[in-house]
């Protein structure tokens, strides 16, 4: 009875196997392509087409079917080139689970050279999304609608689906954002994927590798993936993450993303980028859920900006549909330190961004790229930095708002003598504007003399607004100066500030031994001080002194005591410029009479004040 039952299974099976062998030898796939693209382009709402179809048998692999040069056309609006491209399908199918489970068992899948063009236009329309709409389910009057329920034919029980193996080689997905400017061109190329006991009711394995801006496979990804066809949702758990930061091909990455030619990138990237995705949900809207936590090793960046490059970059990131937070960022920059914290919200549409940053000790000529420049600069540079903004466009430097507080000790900057350049360009001073006739004394040529400016420190307060840094307040304390300023210094190197310069005591005593009429500018303290002006761009700025405030100083403290004895000659016209400066009969003079202090802070005596204040009121208006 046994041997009848097993010569029966035998001879069905030779008959199903026998049945295929000579189906599959007889049937012509290829007559039934127009039929079969026909309803493909139907469903997806787009022009399909198949090159060329194939069906064989194998031992190993069961029914085989191959398809060549399969393409889907893109939405006319967007390209008139195709939207998928596929060179080559393979696919192996089991009959058997079929007649005894009730299952189609797919021995294998490979797709060959897949190509995937996603465009978005700028009003963040994607080219995709009419063939979401086209597979939507159908409503009862035959409308799409992703919340409505479907149709009865759409209710079809269709038998399960097993995927032992589902590789795809040679890949490429290709994204063009003309939502931004400039366009965004990311190509993610040579993706090789697998992916192990495919189903679309239980979870998979999947293993990715790809090159992203890269000379070779730089991103390697590893986890479990769940499709659910009935929200039209991919969902992967547990994927672990990483990218090496050497491969990446610096000019690809520039000309692809644009707007990072603002940072100046150079070759010679390193490090790695890793994480692992505890959960992430795609849908037909896009991203729903993320969870990511990641980190940035050993990172070194060199920037065309910068003498060395960024080195030692380490962070840790955390990632979520809507936000991507970077916390306790710190790099090495020359022998300083940077470090700080940083967050995007909606990184996927309005990018609005705030970043803190703190620095100490950054040795500029370690860190500031200097050999084309004139003036060179030296010192150490502290402080604290606190910005935010929207956007990551060239032009997000417009948007900018922030606030910087700075310190700079043990500086010097080269090839410029600021104090001389200032005291040149008093023409009044006559012993002063011709120092290079070397009229002054020994020693003051000697505290003139160099091309380099030493300041000792400095400190600054500022505000950052549309392109420019708000300088609300500045000391810098120099070898023999000092000066408080204000005013503005733009991102593109622009400058206009006002200053208040004061030369201390032991070099005020040698310019007034050189030349008497400067003690006109002395202050309580036996210190000379004046406004001066500082404009251009960095490196060549111009040092202005303001002259017509110290000429009106010098024409009071001189001209009023040529004055003075001119009316001591004549008393009837002092008696007269008595009354016109106090508007009244004057009660006393000499030794009783009231002292007047000028504008250099000096006490007149009372022979001097008459006519003083007499020509520093003729001169008030001016």
């Amino acid at each position: 009875m046994i041997r009848k039952v097993i010569i029966v299974l035998i001879l069905f099976l030779v008959l199903i196997f026998g049945g295929l062998f000579v189906f599959v030898r007889i049937f012509d796939l290829n007559k039934y392509l127009p039929q079969i693209t026909q309803q493909l382009s139907l469903a997806l709402g787009r022009q399909a087409t198949v090159e060329k179809a194939g069906l064989n048998l194998s031992i190993k692999q069961g029914v085989v079917v191959d398809l060549m040069g399969i393409s889907l056309a893109d939405d006319a609006r967007f390209s008139k080139e195709s939207f998928v491209h596929i060179q080559h399908i393979h696919c192996g199918v089991s009959p058997l689970p079929f007649f005894i489970k009730q299952q189609i068992a797919v021995t294998s899948i490979k797709i060959q050279s897949p190509e995937i063009r996603i465009i978005r236009h700028a009003d963040g329309v994607s080219n995709y999304e009419s063939i979401i709409e086209a597979t939507k389910p159908k409503t009862a009057s035959g409308s799409s609608s992703s919340s409505a329920t479907p149709a009865k034919d759409a209710n079809v029980s269709f038998p399960k689906v097993l995927v032992s193996s589902f590789e795809i080689h040679k890949a490429r997905v290709t994204y063009n954002d003309q939502s931004t400017q400039p366009a965004t061109n990311i190509s993610l190329e040579d993706i090789d994927a697998k992916v192990v006991n495919f189903s679309l009711t239980d979870s998979f394995q999947i293993q990715l590798d790809a090159a992203l801006f890269a000379r070779g496979q730089n991103i390697h990804i590893d986890g479990t993936g769940r499709i659910d066809p009935k929200l039209q949702q991919v969902r992967l758990d547990d994927v672990r993450l990483f990218s090496n930061l050497a491969l990446l091909d610096v000019e690809r990455l520039q000309k692809g993303v644009g707007s990072l030619t603002v940072f100046g990138l150079k070759p010679g990237l390193s490090g790695s980028v890793q994480g692992v995705i505890s959960q992430m949900v795609v849908g037909s809207k896009g991203l729903l859920v993320l969870s990511l936590d990641g980190k940035i090793v050993a990172g070194r960046i060199p920037l065309k900006m910068l003498v060395n490059p960024i080195e030692q970059l380490t962070a840790k990131l955390d990632v979520t549909e809507s936000k991507i937070k970077i916390s306790n960022f710190s790099l090495r920059l020359g022998s300083g330190q940077v470090s700080g914290n940083a967050v995007v919200k909606d990184y996927l549409s309005t990018q609005d961004f705030e970043v803190s940053i703190s620095m100490d000790r950054l040795l500029l000529e370690e860190v500031i790229e200097q050999d084309k420049s004139p003036i060179k600069i030296k010192g150490s540079l502290s402080g604290t930095m606190n910005l935010s903004g929207q956007g990551f466009s060239p032009e997000v430097l417009n948007k900018v708002v922030g606030q910087a507080e700075f310190g700079l000790t043990d500086a010097e900057l080269t090839n410029v003598n600021i104090i001389k350049s200032i005291l040149e360009k008093i023409p009044v001073l006559s012993a002063v504007s011709e120092l290079a006739q070397s009229q002054l004394s020994e020693e003051l040529q000697k505290q003139l003399g160099g091309s380099s400016t030493k300041i000792a420190q400095a400190k600054v307060k500022s505000r950052i607004e549309r392109s420019n840094i708000l300088i609300d307040d500045a000391n810098v304390i120099g070898e023999k100066f000092s000066f408080v300023l204000s005013g503005n210094v733009g991102f593109d190197q622009s400058v206009s500030l006002d200053a208040e310069l004061k030369i201390f005591k032991e070099m005020s005593d040698s310019l007034i031994a050189s030349a008497h009429d400067m003690d006109a500018l002395l202050d309580e303290n036996s210190e000379i001080h004046f406004p001066v002006k500082i404009t251009g761009k960095i490196p060549d700025l111009k040092y202005m002194p303001d002259v017509a405030y110290i000429s009106k100083i010098l024409i009071v403290n001189k001209g009023g005591g040529e004055l003075q004895k001119v009316l001591d000659k004549n008393p009837q016209a002092k008696k007269i410029l008595d009354i016109f400066i106090g508007g009244k009969e004057p009660t006393g003079e000499g030794e009783n009479a009231a002292t007047n202090t000028d504008q250099s802070g000096q006490e007149d005596s009372p022979e001097e004040s008459k006519g003083k204040q007499f020509l520093r009121g003729l001169l008030k208006g001016l």
